[in-house]
Parts: structure tokens; sequence; C-alpha cells
């Protein structure tokens, strides 16, 4: 009984003691109802009892992971004197770890696991800002173990195959990613995890066989050729560090084993003999990987083992074992967070594994497409490990410990800890970055030619379409859900924040008139948006823009549902479901699974032409909108809180400039747009109108909604409009269309970069597509469920990328490819440029400061 009782002690899952999607709860100070099944069990079982050897077995199998494997490849990144840097974050997670303990003597009846510690230095915010970091490293550290087992058993078994219906074969990684979720299914069905717990208990064995087959590698088969190795290597040493500390990460787990022990006082010790133990292991697997396969060392060392071999077959093996048993482990905290966030019933089955489910096929479908493992290893250690391992321990310890009195060599050497761990944090998560999408840049050149379509572009000819549709596929892209936001920014900014509206859309127009220009120099060759990059910075240029381009078409995707969600709310108030096992599903999330729903059978489709007919009915919708603000002027409310509206408001600039600038979003369509004119010369005319015609409904829609609700105006203005009334129902009906009907428009580009990532025979497979637009689908359902500011969203959308698209990149491209003759067009340009970089800047701020703020 009591080996069960510290198996269950020591699960990285009891040290979350806040989901990070909020529950049931109202309360956030009350701990027992916050805690979800996992971490109640956790604070029943921890009765104190484990002995000194048992809680060395149990920290030492907490701090040994996966990142053994990396080691060697952290080592080759930054030369054999990084190695004095692993020594020094050996000793650095040492010593914060002793910070931890003596956080947790602060208040030993009110501190049982890592989050407890945060609420008790910084209240309900440090809880849920522990629980945010955790919730995400646990994810990664899942997707991680998918692409290990993917990795390896590839390795262990090259060459396999299986053929699927309909002539698709899965074969190689992803086959093997499918088996390993397919085995780890089941175990995460279960409710009781301690028999796995006892397994994952194997990975100290792992380690131990690892480094033995390296060993034997060396001695019988490779040798060891130390000619092939590097001193120092300091554009690799982000890199080195951010492995480092994914070795030395179970920090989470700290509390609840120092809680477990019969006598707690000892806990430094075990602590220290167990980093003793690991980095001795570490180091060695270290150097006897770099030495025997130097700089050809993979991010996963048994990948360099040569395959048919014993020592291999057993290393990777015994490797593989301890992500198996342990994926459970992980996810568990991720379920029930779900569970809690959407009020499912307590131990009910079917809940539990629906969700499970559909959390193992998200990770999987990640790790099928994720080609870096060892670029993922280091964005966790750069970012979440040095946020678990080194800030939170010493902010929370300076907090807790500040009016007893700290040594100044203490608080110096504390600081010195905290900037190591800022720098460690903000340059390898910068390079871990950059690895990772310069290893996503096949993904977006392949799939770049399908980003901008026209929406009504006839059978996909270019050069016959005429002046008067091209105003209106023009009107099309620049018209869109922007309309409903606009209210809101002049309640934002205050009534003179409509000259800066004014300034916005001329600015907009004149660089779409540069990417009309940068379209004539390029010729015939220039077809769409990341074709002018390319012509502009070559294939840097074109992986930038295709970077910034499918971000914002995932965050507008999760904004078509978060607007469907509210609205249709606004419309059916009080409508509910009951779902098997008591559950309910109620309000906004009702209405945006049921959009999902809708719009799943349209992401399957390959020929999008008739949704492109489709969507044009945005127009007709922007219209009935201002029609039914009119109406309910005239008819209800009256003209009356335009006499409370603010001239100017300083602090709201930045979030109205943001929404501004989605307003005329879309220059990413434009060159497809010039393409398909049958005179392309009339491209400015066409420009012209569209944005006049755009202006005016912006415009004529922002006054009449801030002058009916003035400062009461909500992010989306139908949500001001009265429940039950005539107009009320038609404006968000015609509202809601376009959303519908576009949303498979903006993902396409997405499914398809993701299939072109595939082999060459599984890109045409029907289900190979259904698969990957219902994981998409499935995604932006799950953000959008759990976003409460579709206002702060649309801001940061605005801020942040549509500034890139629409200003930086047209002002910088025509400066490269253009030919600028006059100095006040330069200046122009430039001055352009400036207050893009401003509103980008100062903007992305403001709405991320309050999407946190949301959140804490």
């Amino acid at each position: 009984m009591e080996s069960q009782n510290t198996c269950e002690e020591v699960l990285p899952v009891s040290t979350l003691s806040e989901p990070l999607l909020p529950g049931k709860a109202d309360d956030d100070d009350d701990l027992e109802v916050q805690l979800t099944p996992y971490d109640r069990r956790a604070t029943a079982t921890a009765t104190g009892a484990s002995s000194f050897s048992r809680t060395c077995l149990n920290l030492t199998n907490a701090v040994s992971g996966i990142g053994v494997l990396s080691m060697p490849y952290a080592v080759a990144q930054g030369g054999w004197l990084s190695l004095a840097l692993f020594a020094l974050v050996g000793a650095v997670c040492y010593y914060t770890g002793t910070l931890i303990e003596r956080c947790m003597r602060a208040d030993p009846g009110a501190i049982a696991s890592y989050p407890d510690i945060g609420k008790f230095a910084f209240g309900s915010a440090g809880r849920r800002a522990v629980a945010f970091f955790m919730y995400v490293e646990l994810y990664l550290v899942a997707i991680s173990f998918l692409v290990l087992e993917g990795d390896n058993l590839d390795k262990l078994f090259p060459g396999s195959s299986v053929r699927l219906a309909g002539d698709y074969r899965l074969q190689g990684k992803q086959l093997f990613i499918a088996l390993a979720a397919a085995v780890v299914l089941p175990t995460t069905w279960l409710k009781s995890l301690g028999v796995l717990a006892y397994v994952s208990a194997v990975g100290l064995v792992a380690s131990a066989v690892l480094t033995a087959s390296l060993v034997w590698a060396g001695v019988s088969e490779t040798g060891f050729r130390r000619n092939s190795t590097s001193v120092l290597s300091l554009s690799g040493l982000p890199t080195s560090l951010g492995l480092y500390f994914v070795c030395f990460t179970g920090h989470a787990v700290f509390p609840t084993i120092y809680s477990s022990m019969r006598n707690n006082r000892h806990f430094s010790k075990v602590l220290l003999i167990s980093s003793v133990l690991c980095s001795v292991n570490y180091g060695l697997t270290a150097v006897l990987g770099y030495m025997i396969y130097g700089e050809d060392v993979q991010s996963q060392v048994t990948l360099n083992l040569p395959s048919g071999k014993l020592y291999t077959k057993v290393a990777i093996v015994t490797t593989l074992i301890n992500p198996l048993a342990k994926y459970a482990l992980l996810v568990a905290p991720i379920t029930a967070a779900v569970e809690e966030r959407f009020y499912l019933p307590a131990g009910s089955a079917p809940a539990r594994v629906s969700v499970s489910t559909v959390v193992v096929v998200s990770t999987a479908v990640v790790a099928s497409t994720v080609p870096f493992f060892g670029y993922l290893m280091s964005f966790i250690g750069s970012f979440l490990s040095v946020m678990a391992t080194v800030i939170f321990p010493c902010l929370c310890f300076l907090k807790i410990y500040r009016a007893e009195g700290i040594s100044r060599i203490e608080v110096a050497a504390i600081a010195g800890i905290l900037m190591m761990g800022v720098f460690v944090a903000v340059t390898g998560t910068y390079t871990s970055l950059q690895q990772i999408i310069g290893s996503l840049c096949k993904l977006a050149m392949a799939a770049e030619s399908h980003l901008d379509e026209p929406l009504l572009l006839r059978g996909g000819s270019f050069g016959d379409v005429s002046f008067w549709r091209s105003c209106l596929n023009l009107s099309n892209v620049i018209s869109g859900v922007g309309l409903l936001s606009v209210p809101y920014a002049l309640a934002q900014g205050g009534w003179l924040s409509l000259v800066l509206f004014a300034v916005v859309g001329a600015v907009c127009y004149y660089t779409g008139e540069l990417i009309a220009r940068c379209m004539r120099a390029g010729g015939d060759d220039i077809r769409s948006y990341p074709d002018i990059g390319y012509l502009a910075f070559g294939r840097l240029g074109r992986k930038a823009i295709g970077a910034v381009m499918y971000i914002e078409l995932y965050l507008v995707a999760i904004s078509f549902l978060i607007l469907e969600g509210d609205n249709l709310d606004k419309l059916l108030p009080g409508t509910a479901v009951g779902l098997p096992g008591g559950y309910v599903l109620r309000g906004k999330q009702l209405f945006t699974l049921a959009a999902a729903v809708v719009i799943l059978p349209t992401t399957w489709l390959r020929d999008l032409c008739v949704l492109a007919y489709v969507s044009a009915v945005g127009l007709v919708a922007s219209v009935a909108l201002t029609a039914s603000l009119v109406w309910a002027g005239v008819a209800e409310h009256g003209f009356h809180a335009a006499q409370d509206g603010n001239l100017f408001s300083l602090a709201g600039l930045p979030t109205s400039l943001s929404l501004y600038f989605v307003c005329f979003s879309g220059h990413g369509v434009f060159p497809t747009v010039y393409t398909s004119m049958r005179n392309k010369q009339d491209f400015t005319k066409v420009l012209l109108a569209s944005s006049v015609l755009c202006s005016l409904n912006y415009a004529l829609t922002a006054v009449l909604g801030y002058m009916i609700y003035g400062d009461d105006v909500k992010s989306l203005v139908t949500l001001n409009l009265p429940s039950g009334k005539a107009y009320t129902r038609i404006a968000i009906l015609t509202t809601l269309i376009t959303p519908l009907a576009k949303y498979a428009l903006v993902i396409q580009p997405i499914m398809t970069g993701i299939e072109e990532k595939l082999p060459p025979r599984a890109r045409q497979g029907r289900l190979t597509r259904a698969a990957i637009s219902t994981a998409v689908l499935v995604s932006t359902v799950v953000a959008a469920c759990t976003v409460p500011f579709f206002g702060y969203l649309m801001s940061f959308i605005g801020s942040s990328l549509n500034v890139t698209v629409a200003v930086l990149f047209p002002c910088l491209s025509y400066l490269r490819v253009g030919r600028v003759r006059r100095r006040s067009e330069a200046a122009w340009i430039v001055a352009i440029l400036v207050f893009g970089l401003c509103v980008a800047v100062k903007g992305t701020y403001a709405s991320l400061h309050q999407i946190l703020s949301t959140f804490w």
C-alpha cells in the first residue's frame, strides 16, 4: 500500500493544481473545488511515508527522461566547452530545487504542489501562470514522445508499410506514430494511472542500457573519432543550453515528492544524490555519443546506431518503453482540464474516452508533421523548462521571503540566475523557433501557390475578368468580419480616431498600389504575394510572407468560429442540448460546435468554386448590418449615447488602429486579382473604387453603432442588438453567412500545405484530406471555445499580422524592386514604414496585455 501511494505521489499530473481552462469553480481561492480529479487523488495520498532510498529512486526517475537521447546532439551543437555550461545548468537547477524546498517550508499546510507555491507567492495569477506553462509543456512533451517513437521504430523496422482502404499506404515514421498512438490510446482511458507509474520507472534502466549500447558501439563497431569534433560553437550554444535544461526538468514534481517524504528535511540530500546520478549518466552519454559520431550525431543518438545490430535493437526497445508508459501520465491533466472546462460529469467514462481520444489524435497529427525533434526539445527547454526550473522558483522565493530578509549574497546569486534564465529563454527560444521555421520552409513553399486564390475567379483562368467583376472580387476580399468591430474600435479611440481610420484607409490603398507596381516590375512570373517576396528578397522573403500568412489564416479561422458562437447565442438565447451521461451543451460552446459540424463537410472539398460564389453574400450582409443599425437607432434605442461618447482616448488608440487595419486586410489576394484582370492597367481604379465603397460602409457602421450604444458597444456590435427583434435576427443571420462560407477558403492553404508534406501517393486520398481538415477544424474549435476575447484577438491579428502584410511587406518590397526616383516618395514610404512599425509594436503589446489580463 505504501508503494502504491508513493508511486502516485510522484506523478507529474499531481502538480497541476488548476486546469488551464477554468472549470466549474467560481471562487479562485477554493483549492478543493479547483483541483482536478488527479490532483485530489495526489493530495489525498500524500501521507509522508516514503523512505530516503525510495525518494531517491522517485526523484531520479522524475529528473531522468528522454533528454538523455539529445545530449550528444547538444554537445555537437555547442562543442566540448559547452559541457562546462552543462555543469553550470545542473548546479543552477539543483539550487533552484532547494529554493522550491524552502518555499514549501513557508507554509507546509497550504502548499502541496507547484501551483500552490505560485498562489502563495503571487495569488491566483501566480497559480494560473504556473499552470499555463506546465500544460503547454506537457502537450509539447507528449508530441515529442510520439515523434521519438516514430523515428526510432522506423530505425528499428526500416521499410515497413501498411496498405489501407482507398489505395492509401501508411509507411515509415507516420506508420509507427499511428501505431504508437493506438497503443497509448487505451492507457489514456484509464481512471487510475498507478500501474503506469510503476512501468515508467524502467526509464532508469533504459538510460543505463542506452549508455551501455553506446560503449558497445564505440568499442566493437564504430570507434571513437575525436578529430571530427569541435571545441566551441557559439552559434549552436543557445540550442545546447536549451537541451541541457530539458535534461534537468522535473521541478514540477519536487513539491509532491517533498510532501511524500517521511523526513522531508533530507530533501536537499535526496536532490543532490539524484542530480549527481543523472548528471553522470547524461555526461557519459553525451561524451560517448559525440566521440563516436562527431558532428554527424543526430538529434536522437539512437538514430545513429547501425540498423540490424543487436545493441541497436536493445537500445531502441528499452528507450521506447519509457515514452509509451509515461504518455498517459502527461496527457491526464490536460484531459482532466478539458473535462472541467466543458462541465463533463466527474467519472463519466464516455466523456473521458472522447476527450482523451481527441487529445491523442491531435498530438499524433502534429507529430506526423514535425521533422525536427531536436529543435522541438530545444524549444521546450529554452522556453518552458527554463520557466519551471529557473524563473518561477527564483521569483516565488524572492516574493515569499522578501519580508523576512534575504542575504545580499543570495539575492545577488538569485539575480544572476534570473539573468541567465532570461538570456537562455530569449536566445534559445529565438534560435529554436528560427530552426523550426526553417524546417517548415518547404511546407510553406509547397503550398504558397494555393495561398492567394481570388474569391470569384471563373474556372481559375487568368486575364479574362472584366472591370466590374474585378471590383466585385476586390470588394468581397476587403469586406469581412472587421465590419462588426468598427463601432468598438471607435469607442476605444474616440471620435477623433475616425481621422486615423481615414489615414489607415489611405495608407492601405497606397500600399495596394505598391503591390501592383511590384507586379508590373516582375512581369508574368509574379502571380502571388509570396512571389513578390521572392522577387524582392529571394527565398527568405518568400518564407517570411508564407509564415506570416499561415498564422494569420489560422487565427482568422478561429475568429470565424468565435463570431458564429457569440452571435448565434445572441440569436437563440438559452438554447441547450442534453447529451448522454447527464452532460448539457449550451450557449456559445453549443453553437460553436454546431457551426463546426456545418462547416466540416465543406473542408473536405477540393474544388471550392461553389463556396467562392456563396461568400459573395458578404457584401449583402454588410449592407444588411448597416440597415439593421439604422432600424435599431430609429425604432428602438435612438441616438442618445453619442452625448456620452469620448472625443479622444489615447489609451485605446492602439486597439483602434489595429482594428482599423483589420478592416482593410486583403493585400495577400491583391496579386491574384491583379493577374486575373483583362486590363491590368485598370487595377488602380478597381482598388480605388473598392476601397472607397468599403470605407463608406465601415465608417457608417462605426458612427451608427457608437451613436446608439456609446462606450457600452461590444467587440461585436451585433451582441448589442436586443434579443428577439426582427432586425437583430436579420443582422445576425446575414452576418453569419460569410464566415460559414469563407472558413473552408481560409484553411484550404493550411490543409494543402500539410498534404504536400505527405508522401506523393498519400496526397490524393480522400481519407487523408478528411483527416487533415478534421484535425485542423477540431483544433480551431477548441481554441474558439476557450477564447473569451474576440475583440482582442482581432486587434492582435490587425496589429501584428495585418500590419505586416498590408504595410511593411509592400513598402519593403517596393523599395527593393521598384525605381523610386523622387525623394518625396521615398520619404513618404519611409514614413509609412515607421507608422506601421509603431502600430505593430504598440498594438501587439496592448492586445497581448489585454488577452493575458483576460486569462489572469
